[in-house]
């Protein structure tokens, strides 16, 4: 899941970070993301350019 894929990464960012001190996360989990206007209409684009790639992808690979 992306969710748990981000949580993941900041807990290795935020570890990278605070291990100077001695200090680690046991656990990162985000909550609630706001993305602001702009964002969401970039992201559909992307998501949409990604789903076309795929199914091109399985157009290809299913011909003979």
């Amino acid at each position: 899941m992306v969710e748990e894929t981000l949580n993941s990464q900041i807990k290795d960012i935020l570890d990278g970070l605070t291990q100077q001190w001695g200090v680690y996360g046991l656990l990162v989990e985000l909550k609630d993301i706001e993305l602001s206007a702009g964002m969401q209409p970039a992201m559909a684009r992307q998501a949409e350019a990604e789903r076309e790639k795929r199914a091109k992808i399985i157009a290809t690979e299913g011909r003979p």
